[in-house]
């Protein structure tokens, strides 16, 4: 059984795969497997991920004969996932050589964690931009430091290390609480910060690229119905979270006044929908 298990789930992403694997096949921690979850590409991701499982043992292809929804990819990469340490990766970005060592060690010297995290590097090549999100100081205050983290927190922490055991079940429910894969991160995540049990690194970095492949097709906006549909189960979906933490009565309808700004921040503004706006976040 592998310490760490890499779920890469990926559709038509051949255009930057090679990379993403090359990048993982180089990593200075060695006990993990690459699970390359093939969502029944029609361009070269299965030729590509099928080359890299045939010279390296610790990478799997396992490819659907029917495209299934993103959200459903995504569960299925992470299910009984037989390890210690899990991680998702898309087959456009890139990390660090030493980036699981780092996150690994991060956990094993933080017992209580459920997740481990790191420097986030954005690059944005159509705009000529780089972007960091580097770790921060958290409150000891428990209120204080899960607003910190639910405001201060990254996206790409989804991309980070999770303790399995303690991932188990999050990820689905948040998947199957909205009704369109956007911000599901973000509900995935909260969890952890409802506990305070996320830790932080500066030791290595995650890469994410943004609209790195010309190939893609880019976000085409909801429309404003769409987007307050959406807003209302996230914002549901967290104060469900909220009522059933360990926090006291005054604590809980702090962070429940919080969360309509917060559900705002991590799907789409409330201005701009009520302005009847069909952009993004």
């Amino acid at each position: 059984m592998p310490r760490v298990v890499v779920a890469m789930p990926v559709y038509n992403g051949g255009y930057l795969l090679g990379e993403s694997l090359e990048c993982l096949r180089t990593q200075t921690y060695g006990d993990f497997q690459v699970r390359i979850f093939d969502n029944a590409s029609t361009d070269e991701t299965n030729a590509v991920a099928s080359e890299f499982a045939e010279r390296d043992p610790r990478f799997v292809v396992i490819r659907s004969d029917t495209t299934v929804p993103m959200g459903a990819n995504f569960i299925r990469s992470a299910e009984n996932s037989d390890c210690d340490y899990f991680a998702w990766r898309a087959d456009d970005d890139l990390s660090a050589p030493n980036f699981l060592e780092r996150l690994v060690e991060t956990l094993n010297d933080n017992p209580e964690a459920g997740l481990a995290t790191c420097t986030i590097r954005t690059e944005k090549p159509y705009k000529n931009k780089v972007n960091f999100h580097h770790p921060f100081s958290v409150p000891n205050n428990r209120l204080l430091g899960t607003l910190k983290l639910m405001y201060w927190s990254h996206p790409s922490w989804i991309y980070c290390l999770f303790r399995r055991d303690k991932f188990e079940g999050r990820y689905q429910a948040a998947i199957n609480a909205l009704p369109h894969v956007w911000a599901w991160d973000h509900l995935a995540l909260l969890p952890f910060f409802l506990e305070r049990s996320v830790v932080q690194t500066d030791r290595t970095y995650f890469l994410q690229r943004v609209g790195a492949d010309p190939r893609r097709t880019p976000y085409t906006p909801m429309e404003t119905a769409l987007q307050w549909e959406h807003y209302k189960h996230f914002l549901k979906f967290c104060s469900e979270l909220v009522d059933n933490s360990a926090f006291n009565a005054f604590e809980r309808a702090v962070l429940k006044a919080s969360l309509i700004r917060y559900s705002s921040k991590r799907t789409f503004r409330l201005t701009k929908m009520a302005y009847g706006r069909t952009i993004g976040r």
